[in-house]
């Protein structure tokens, strides 16, 4: 406040000016007139009127006449301009002592509340300017006392700004960005970013305010500007907001299957500087290029690796690196499905089976392999053969890899390309050795046999023939059908005949007289023996036809049945029921002959019980060659050919390759023409195969047959 005074003593020295009792000038001097001028902060004090008055060592202040200096309530801010949302403080004076309920306003909206000011009517506070348009704005109160009136608003002037939601992120993520304390309903906002203009025509709202969104553009790692203008602006006033990048790595997919092409996009690096590109630790890696604005893209197809999550990782130098999580199937393929061998299943002759195993292919989309087992126990718990990784669905053993005779288990499991694991296709059995080992002395014995029969019936025919008495085979002569005879006396004396070796003990030299009926009963048994109609079993297999004649149950559709499991046939001739049989048992009872016709009735069964296992392995084989809708009824030839042929193969008799010049495809004349397959001449199987085929049929069929025989072959 200036004060001045007049009338005082010239020159006077020593002037001092007193606020009721509170002195707040002094030291002044008045000049030659007596006159003087000074000035004095009003302190603190509640809202009253207070008595200004002025003495010195000349003048007394009672000579002084008093002025009255009425203090009011006031405000002062710490800034006089500021953004919406900025926070100001406000110092209030001249109010009542202990007065309550002092409100702050701006624009006359209350921005703060005073509860109660002190003892000398003063107070500080503070408030948060308030969405508002750019421009003059007042500062106000309410609660002042006495005779305070105008004057006692402040002004403070709202100036732009913006801000961000998010500070940093990588490039093409959206951020909002808010602006505040612009002009009301500004339709010429502009946003850019680094000084490129992204957003324009962005319009504000009555209170100056405004919301855009904006997608972060392709940039390198680091600070960058974002700025929002208006023509209104000055260069020097348009509010900026800086956005760091960082770096980011995604995927076009996050999860999926081995084999699939997926797209990496890198955003965010360092501005044309290589990074590398790593998938699973180390599995995959390469370098990548990144172009000026921090970006790179490129491809990679998943390669094989275990289920479950798998990182992209991007190593660059400059430290700016990042990651991204691709999600690999973890779902297990189907269990395949067992083709061939079937169950049960014979190969090799005597052994050193080498099976081809096949299997259903499995859909995965990941991709498959197949894990075959061979095992001697069905519980696989130490596998004499494990493959793994085939990429086909069948496995052919290798000579190494034969089989003895024996008998095996396999099974197979398909395992994906993103190593989930099928379960184990159930077990097949199959036996190697299709004859038993005793087969070849037993044909060697059988043919001792039949040998020794014929002879005798050689010598029983000659013998009646001739009439002359001649030395009979042992086997008659232990059985004592001709009476011993007395030896011819020679005129002279002969050398005496060493005595003939016989299979059984030599008889007493004295034998019992037989009675006429017992020696017509012993020849009846010695002709029942020479007549028996013993099966020849041959390598043309020819025999079989006799076996099935001689089981009693020969119908057309007996060789259907047989293929197909319904019928086992057995070699049990109607002689063995027959009476006189009874008595070459008892006769004959421990003898090596009888002895060797039962093994040889045994033997027959043994084979043909083999043969027709693997007659039924090849009809089964033929049947999943030929399509699902062709018809599963073959003629009993088709099949035993091919049986025929591996034998001859084996032997060594026919060692050709099969071909289609083994087969003749020949018309058959009827109602309905059809063509019939036969085998050539010279094959091991001559003859029709099949009839009542269409010639593209017979041609399907010759084909199977030819694989057939390349098959059992092998």
């Amino acid at each position: 406040v200036n004060v001045s005074g007049t009338g005082f003593a010239s020159n006077e020295n020593g002037i001092s000016v007193m606020l009721d009792r509170t002195p707040v000038a002094s030291g002044i001097s008045a000049d030659n007139g007596g006159s003087w001028t000074a000035s004095f902060l009003v302190p603190a004090s509640p809202a009253a009127s207070y008595s200004v008055r002025a003495s010195g060592p000349l003048t007394s202040s009672s000579d002084v006449r008093d002025e009255v200096l009425s203090v009011i309530p006031g405000l002062e801010v710490n800034f006089a301009s500021g953004e919406p949302g900025s926070a100001v403080s406000v110092a209030g004076h001249g109010f009542s002592a202990k007065q309550r309920d002092i409100v702050i306003s701006f624009d006359g909206v209350t921005v703060a509340t005073v509860l109660i000011s002190d003892s000398l009517g003063s107070f500080t506070t503070s408030f948060v300017v308030p969405t508002s348009a750019s421009g003059l704005h007042f500062i106000g109160h309410s609660g002042a006392v006495g005779d305070a009136s105008g004057g006692s608003d402040i002004s403070f002037e709202v100036t732009p700004s913006i801000s961000l939601e998010q500070s940093e992120g990588p490039p093409g993520i959206a951020i909002n960005v808010i602006g505040s304390g612009f002009a009301a309903n500004d339709r010429t906002i502009a946003i850019s970013y680094d000084s490129k203009v992204i957003l324009s025509k962005v319009s504000t709202d009555a209170l100056g305010s405004f919301t855009a969104s904006l997608l972060v553009p392709p940039s390198p790692a680091g600070l960058h500007e974002i700025e929002a203008s208006t023509p209104a602006l000055a260069s020097i006033t348009k509010p900026r907001r800086q956005f760091s990048v960082t770096q980011s790595l995604s995927l076009n997919s996050s999860s999926g299957n081995v084999g699939e092409n997926v797209v990496v996009v890198g955003l965010g690096f360092a501005a044309s500087a290589p990074v590398t590109l790593v998938y699973d630790e180390g599995l995959v890696e390469f370098k990548v290029e990144v172009d000026a604005t921090g970006s790179f893209r490129t491809q990679l197809i998943i390669p094989a690796s275990i289920h479950g999550d798998h990182v992209f990782r991007v190593e660059n130098v400059e430290g700016f690196d990042a990651e991204a999580t691709f999600s690999l199937e973890s779902t297990p393929p189907a269990a395949p499905g067992l083709l061939a061998p079937k169950d049960g299943a014979r190969g090799g002759l005597f052994g050193g089976f080498r099976p081809a195993p096949r299997w259903a292919a499995v859909d995965d989309p990941s991709g498959v392999t197949y894990e075959l087992q061979l095992d001697t126990d069905p519980d696989f718990s130490d596998p004499i053969l494990e493959k793994q990784g085939l990429e086909r669905p069948s496995y052919a053993l290798s000579d190494k890899e034969a089989l003895p005779r024996g008998k095996y288990y396999w099974r197979v499991r398909a395992v994906d390309r993103a190593a989930n694991e099928s379960p184990w296709s159930s077990s097949f059995v199959v036996r190697s050795g299709i004859l038993p080992t005793w087969i070849v002395p037993a044909l060697a014995f059988l043919a001792l046999i039949l040998a020794g029969g014929g002879g005798y019936a050689v010598v029983g025919k000659r013998r009646l023939r001739s009439r002359r008495t001649m030395a009979i085979p042992d086997l008659i002569s232990e059985v004592g059908v001709l009476p011993a005879l007395p030896a011819p006396r020679p005129e002279t004396e002969a050398e005496p005949r060493p005595t003939p070796r016989i299979a059984l003990p030599a008889p007493s030299r004295r034998r019992r007289t037989r009675s006429p009926e017992e020696q017509a009963r012993l020849h009846l048994v010695v002709d029942f023996m020479r007549s028996l109609p013993l099966i020849h079993v041959t390598s043309d297999l020819s025999w079989l036809d006799e076996l099935l004649d001689a089981s009693g149950t020969s119908t057309p559709e007996i060789y259907e049945q047989v293929l197909e499991g319904q019928i086992d046939p057995a070699y049990q001739p109607a002689w063995l029921r027959h009476p006189t049989y009874e008595d070459v048992k008892r006769i004959l009872e421990g003898h090596t002959f009888l002895q060797g016709l039962e093994d040889y009735i045994q033997a027959v069964n043994d084979i043909a019980g083999d043969l027709i296992s693997l007659l039924r392995q090849v009809y089964q084989d033929t049947a999943a060659a030929l399509p699902a809708e062709a018809p599963r009824v073959y003629r009993w030839q088709f099949n035993l050919a091919v049986v025929q042929h591996a034998l001859a193969w084996f032997r060594g008799t026919y060692l050709r390759e099969p071909s289609a010049r083994d087969y003749i495809i020949m018309e058959v004349s009827g109602e309905e023409p059809s063509m019939s397959l036969h085998g050539e001449e010279s094959t091991p199987f001559p003859g029709p195969l099949i009839e009542g085929l269409s010639e593209s049929d017979a041609v399907v069929y010759r084909d199977i047959h030819m694989q057939l025989r390349t098959s059992y072959a092998d």
